[in-house]
């Protein structure tokens, strides 16, 4: 049973949707990731905004401050740490600025850029999701209130998504790319794969054989229910 069905039954007010109001900024290139953190947020009430490079996020922060920026550390224009320790020192402050990684040691790099928190990928669980962003809220976490969060589900990202990344992936990698790029295509794996679950690609990846990675992103690109 898809754990999002027992939601629907769910009444739809402020009590049940804790964060409406909310406006979130995040700043992330996987589509896969980007689906499961919009559902959090659709059943958070939040209003979810996306920028794939922090290019496109400085544009969108020219026309409008959201509550909170959630931004991604391997981004292809960039380290999602060094513009969040830009964002920290900017004033006014934007109220909650969070990084997020696959990989769980980026969090005391985020910390020390000044983020308030941080998202380990994957990120599904709604009530988690809920509560780490309403403790660094201002108008909760002065106050002390605490909305009632009614949902401790998890949300299933559309794994099409998933295939659509590696279509990314499996493109940058086929243009010749220089070392750089080449980095950055394995972080990017690297962090769908642990989110989609995807453990052959992940031990693909270890093992640094391009033949053999081109190999298998061909086949969950071609195939991508067999596996």
């Amino acid at each position: 049973m898809n754990p999002l069905h027992s939601l629907k039954g769910a009444i739809e007010t402020p009590r049940s949707k804790p964060l409406l109001g909310t406006t979130i900024l995040l700043v992330e290139d996987s589509r896969f990731v980007c689906d499961a953190m919009r559902l959090v947020s659709v059943h958070s009430g939040a209003r979810l905004r996306h920028a794939d490079t922090i290019a496109s996020a400085t544009r969108h922060l020219r026309i409008y401050r959201p509550n909170v920026v959630i931004i991604d550390e391997g981004l292809m224009d960039g380290s999602g740490s060094d513009f969040l320790r830009e964002l920290h020192a900017m004033q006014p402050r934007i109220d909650a600025l969070f990084g997020t990684s696959g990989d769980m040691l980026m969090h005391h790099t985020f910390l020390g850029a000044g983020a308030d928190g941080f998202f380990e990928k994957p990120m599904v669980n709604i009530s988690e999701f809920q509560q780490k962003i309403l403790s660094v809220l201002p108008q909760y976490s002065e106050t002390g209130f605490r909305p009632v969060i009614l949902s401790d589900e998890n949300v299933e990202p559309n794994p099409k998504n998933y295939v659509e990344d590696l279509k990314h992936a499996y493109a940058l990698l086929s243009d010749e790319p220089n070392m750089r790029m080449k980095g950055y295509v394995s972080q990017f794996l690297k962090s769908v794969c642990k989110s989609a679950g995807d453990r052959a690609l992940m031990t693909s990846l270890e093992r640094d054989e391009q033949g053999e990675l081109m190999e298998l992103l061909d086949k969950r690109i071609s195939a991508p229910l067999a596996y």
